[in-house]
């Protein structure tokens, strides 16, 4: 490509320097030269004419002196006769006149001769002159011969025979003189006038020659710089061809019509690793990789030959051995005669291509974290292993499982311990079934695994009881060992279902079912599991949307002191209003809230509307009493725990002093290292802070000394049963004397009977709240019951 646009750039400069010079210097030589013969021409004319004119007149005059001499032909020649009075007494010298005769009749002998040899009017110019200038020297010397007359007869000797010339010779004498004279000037004049015309008529011609070569030349160069500028844009575009050619990102091969490689560019090079010296004159298979059988090249050329075109996917190999896709173009180049001359081959490499492909096909299809199959692809292969169980006659098994208690790790020891232990379940999996079987991760802390070719259903089981094993054992997450289980649903192809929706959706029902049953455990699919497990499924959809439809409200139960039986504060419980059963009880959904994840959602709304209901009392003019809202483990483990409640209670306008937050016992002790820094953080925007249901958990005194607590708040279950229950009544009894060592004061929770009061007023409990005095009421209904401050009226309402 370069060698080209050098030759054609050679050429251009060629014809713009040199062809106006030539066809110039060839125009002017040739106006030259026909100069040059039309002078000569008229050279030649003009000799031609003088010369006869004086030829005959020569001869005229020459005649007439010939026949003077013929009269005495005995005169001495040295003798001058007498001159004839006639003569005014000048003699001749016949010697000198005979000479000059000759002389003269020498010159017309010379000329014919020269007309004779066909010369050129130069030449005979050249020597015509020199015979005219001897003539007119002769006659000269003939003039001196004659002397004058009247000088007396004794100077010369007289001639015995004395001749008398008549005056015709004489004057022929003068006559032939001054014609020579007179010729001799004339045609020398002539000859300059000749000379000077052939001047003007060259100098003339010359110019009309520049002219005419200007013109010429001038069209010429209009015609040649059409053609340079074509020239120049073919050159343009060659160079721009070869820049194209060299720069291009994809790699380009020329190989000549059988097929031999005449030129690569340097993305070739880059691509394949041969450099061009070591593939020109070779064929382009030497890349070929192997992968393509000889169909396939034969289809390439069929196409060739019928298109001139093809186009594809191929794999070639390059030169350190390493096969590579690309995508290929080639297309075959004619002459204008319809005559193959080149096949250009344009290809790029794909291999990032195919890896994007690859990677994006397997993100579509795996899970992230773990990098199990996902739904998508868990569907997939679940069909194709029906498709084979029902060629061969056999079984596919669906395991369906939820990790048991997956969510208080993620709520104690964060999501990224969460996402570990996700990804270590996931390999004990894998590590459990076979490389035809299939481990995928459904959402959440869901997995699902198909068991293919099953000779017997209870195949199944025996899976089930080793994964349940497996995931038993304690995980190491980088501090404190984990213990979690599995619930496992089973379903089987055909007879519970026969496609991949319905064995999942009942694999699903299954679990459910494990989990009711008390977990840790598996579950084949049965009919009835499906109708619970489908009712379970919309009554956790419905909660989902339970705060976007409103349908949460808030009721109040009062806090009394033991010691007046004046109302201290209120718990404020969540209610839900749900369309279809009425007003539920938290133990209804909240549970299924904690592990849905919903609680988070629900939690802060319940904390702003129970700020937004003590601040509306205050601003009613009731007394300001304490309002107390329970924390889910989710909301104690977040990080904007804090600047949630700072901002409710700005926005809101409640006193920090009348919001008291409840923790339960096992949210707090789970992780208490983690807890302390977040309570004192509570404690230091003024709140006050209460251990819920204390005495179910294994509270250890040590961390309750460090906790910045107000309250311990005894759980129902220590109360409903003393003082019958000597075991309850001594732990109770114990709590008190806790919480007061540890300057705490103690609330009982559950109080419905009088002896219940009675005895804990005894052991010096310092609040209670139950069914003894008020069940959780509305919002509205709160007011009456604060103003008036009749506890009897407010038993059982």
């Amino acid at each position: 490509m370069e060698a080209e646009v050098g030759k054609q750039q050679f050429g251009t400069r060629f014809i713009r320097r040199y062809y106006p010079v030539a066809i110039s210097v060839v125009v002017l030589l040739s106006v030259s030269v026909a100069g040059y013969l039309f002078w000569q021409e008229n050279t030649r004319h003009e000799l031609e004419r003088v010369a006869n004119q004086y030829h005959s007149e020569s001869i005229r005059y020459s005649t007439l002196i010939g026949e003077q001499l013929l009269l005495n032909p005995i005169l001495h020649p040295m003798q001058l006769p007498q001159v004839s009075p006639q003569a005014n007494g000048k003699p001749y010298n016949a010697a000198a006149l005979s000479g000059a005769l000759h002389l003269i009749n020498g010159y017309f002998a010379h000329v014919k001769r020269l007309q004779a040899q066909n010369a050129t009017a130069s030449s005979r110019s050249l020597a015509f002159e020199p015979v005219l200038d001897r003539a007119q020297r002769q006659l000269d010397t003939i003039n001196r011969t004659l002397p004058p007359g009247g000088e007396g007869p004794d100077r010369f000797l007289p001639s015995p025979f004395p001749v008398l010339p008549s005056d015709d010779f004489y004057e022929s004498i003068q006559q032939l003189r001054q014609m020579h004279l007179e010729d001799r000037n004339r045609i020398k004049n002539r000859l300059a006038a000749s000379n000077r015309a052939g001047w003007i008529q060259s100098l003339t011609i010359l110019c009309l020659a520049l002219l005419l070569g200007w013109v010429v030349v001038n069209r010429i160069s209009a015609k040649l710089r059409a053609v340079v500028r074509a020239q120049q844009g073919t050159e343009s575009r060659l160079r721009l061809a070869a820049a194209v050619f060299e720069n291009t990102k994809e790699g380009v091969v020329i190989t000549d019509p059988s097929a031999k490689i005449v030129s690569v560019n340097k993305a070739f090079t880059d691509i394949t690793g041969f450099r061009e010296t070591e593939v020109l004159g070779k064929d382009p298979r030497m890349l070929q990789s192997g992968r393509h059988d000889r169909s396939f090249y034969q289809g390439m050329w069929t196409s060739l030959e019928e298109t001139d075109q093809w186009q594809g996917e191929i794999w070639d190999r390059r030169k350190n051995g390493e096969v590579y896709p690309k995508w290929q173009s080639i297309s075959a180049i004619r002459s204008e005669d319809g005559e193959l001359i080149y096949y250009v081959s344009v290809f790029s490499d794909i291999s990032s291509i195919k890896q994007s492909h690859e990677k994006l096909y397997y993100m579509a299809h795996h899970d992230p974290l773990t990098g199990l199959p996902n739904r998508l692809l868990l569907n997939a292969r679940l069909e194709q292993a029906i498709q084979r169980a029902n060629r061969e006659d056999t079984h596919v098994a669906v395991l369906f499982m939820d990790l048991d208690r997956f969510k208080s790790v993620n709520d104690t020891l964060g999501h990224p311990a969460g996402d570990r232990l996700l990804q270590l379940v996931a390999q004990r999996l894998q590590d459990k079934v076979r490389e035809e079987d299939t481990v995928a991760r459904l959402g959440g802390d869901e997995l699902s695994v198909v068991l293919e070719a099953l000779q017997k259903p209870g195949n199944a089981a025996k899976v089930a009881r080793e994964i349940i094993e497996t995931l038993s054992r304690p995980f190491d997450l980088g501090g404190p060992e984990v213990f979690i289980s599995a619930s496992v649903g089973i379903s089987i192809y055909p007879q519970d279902g026969l496609n991949a929706g319905t064995l999942l959706e009942h694999a699903d029902a299954a679990m459910y079912q494990a989990k009711n049953q008390g977990r840790k455990r598996y579950q084949f699919y049965e009919t009835e599991l499906t109708e619970g497990a489908l009712d379970s499924h919309t009554f956790e959809k419905q909660l989902l949307h339970a705060l976007e439809r409103d349908e949460l409200v808030v009721h109040y139960q009062p806090l009394l002191s033991l010691g007046n039986d004046s109302i201290t504060g209120v718990e404020a419980m969540v209610r839900w209003d749900h369309p279809e059963m009425g007003l539920l009880p938290p133990d209804k959904f909240i549970s299924l809230a904690e592990e849905n994840g919903a609680i988070a959602a629900i939690g802060r709304w319940v904390l702003w509307k129970a700020c937004v209901q003590a601040r509306a009392w205050q601003d009613r003019g009731l007394p300001p009493i304490r309002v107390a809202v329970n924390l889910s483990r989710r909301q104690l483990m977040s990080n904007n725990l804090l600047g949630d409640i700072s901002r409710i209670l700005r926005d809101t306008g409640l006193d920090p002093a009348y919001l008291e937050l409840e923790i339960s016992e096992s949210s707090v002790m789970q992780q208490v290292d983690r807890v302390i820094p977040k309570l004192d953080g509570l404690k230091s925007l003024g709140v006050a802070l209460t251990v819920d249901d204390f005495g179910t958990g294994f509270s250890s005194l040590c961390y309750l000394r460090r906790l910045p607590l107000d309250r311990l708040k005894i759980d129902r279950s220590l109360v409903r049963d003393i003082p019958s229950n000597r075991d309850n009544l001594a732990l109770t009894r114990a709590i008190v004397a806790l919480g007061h060592s540890l300057d705490m004061q103690v609330v009982a929770k559950g109080v419905e009977t009088p002896e219940q009061r009675r005895f804990l007023a005894v052991l010096g409990c310092d609040e209670m709240q139950g069914f003894l005095y008020s069940a959780p009421i509305p919002a509205d209904n709160f007011p009456d019951l604060l103003t008036t401050h009749d506890i009897e009226a407010c038993v059982n309402n």
